[in-house]
């Protein structure tokens, strides 16, 4: 079974797939087994190397297809110019002609009718198979294929400005993800960021920009497809004691088709159930500029509100 992680940046999607993957750590005499998750169109980490991205990725197994068909990766004139920096090798070129794209989903499923693979794609990389020249609003033919040939998981995260405010820290700290194991230095690294400023018109500017492309996903999704879970970050986590929520990654696994008689866990942390506000050494400003152009839906309910809209 193919089961697609859709998600957007900081919604949680390690965090998911790493919980998931204790089926595997608890019960590894169990089937069906959940074959290590790959992010399936991912070309550069954030160093930017090329990624381990394993042999599901799309690049790799289309050169591999290409080059077995007698095909250079590199034929085409809409040759994108890059390369992956690891390997020194051209980067595939467009286009990416239907039956390639139906070959590796074709490939993808019968390579795992015993197991369950968890393919990890984000929703700003799923126009990689449409061309350059496209309408921004067109469906793009990978998510159909998606939707076609295995099952969707949609892990958005409900408040936007969180989102936003994480991968700004991310980025600051150079801590994308943290493990349960990782140093007391590295920890707080992260935790002990000093406040940085943020400049409220880009912030609102990433926010609306990721909240239409969320709803336009979900418009495709809704178009497309019955076989889809719709999950929030929020609801990875029990909002009493900020541990995993056992309940809902029940209701995850049952969909997956996963076993659910365990405790579920992950050797991921939660960085904070602190809002990211409390790092932002601009905060009044900040909040002050999305109440002035309504988006007082992403800021915390809080007393000091109140203030804000007074002044």
């Amino acid at each position: 079974m193919v089961i697609w992680l859709l998600s957007h940046q900081r919604s949680g999607s390690h965090f998911l797939r790493d919980t998931l993957q204790s089926v595997n750590r608890s019960n590894p005499n169990v089937a069906p087994i959940l074959v290590s998750p790959n992010e399936c169109l991912t070309r550069y980490d954030h160093d930017g190397l090329c990624h381990e991205d394993g042999n599901w990725n799309l690049w790799n197994f289309l050169a591999r297809h290409r080059s077995a068909s007698g095909v250079s990766p590199e034929a085409s004139i809409y040759s994108s110019g890059e390369r992956l920096i690891s390997s020194g090798q051209p980067a595939l070129a467009w286009p990416i002609s239907d039956s390639e794209l139906e070959t590796y989903f074709l490939t993808l499923a019968t390579s795992h009718l015993d197991e369950v693979f968890l393919g990890d794609v984000k929703i700003n990389q799923i126009h990689v198979a449409d061309g350059l020249y496209r309408s921004p609003s067109a469906p793009p033919s990978f998510l159909f294929q998606m939707i076609k040939n295995g099952k969707v998981i949609f892990l958005t995260r409900d408040n936007l400005l969180e989102a936003y405010l994480s991968g700004v820290i991310a980025a600051k700290s150079n801590i994308w993800h943290q493990n349960q194991s990782v140093s007391t230095e590295r920890g707080a690294k992260f935790l002990d960021l000093p406040a940085f400023y943020v400049v409220p018109e880009q912030a609102l500017w990433g926010v609306n920009v990721l909240e239409e492309d969320i709803l336009l996903t979900r418009k495709w999704l809704h178009l497309w497809g019955d076989s889809i879970l719709r999950v929030t970050y929020e609801q990875l986590f029990n909002g009493e004691t900020g541990e995993i929520d056992q309940q809902q990654f029940h209701r995850i696994a049952t969909f997956c088709g996963l076993p659910t008689h365990f405790p579920w866990q992950s050797e991921l942390a939660r960085s904070t159930s602190v809002s990211h506000l409390s790092n932002v050494a601009n905060r009044d400003e900040l909040e002050r500029y999305f109440l002035q152009h309504g988006a007082e839906r992403w800021l915390p309910s809080e007393p000091r509100l109140q203030c804000l809209r007074a002044a």
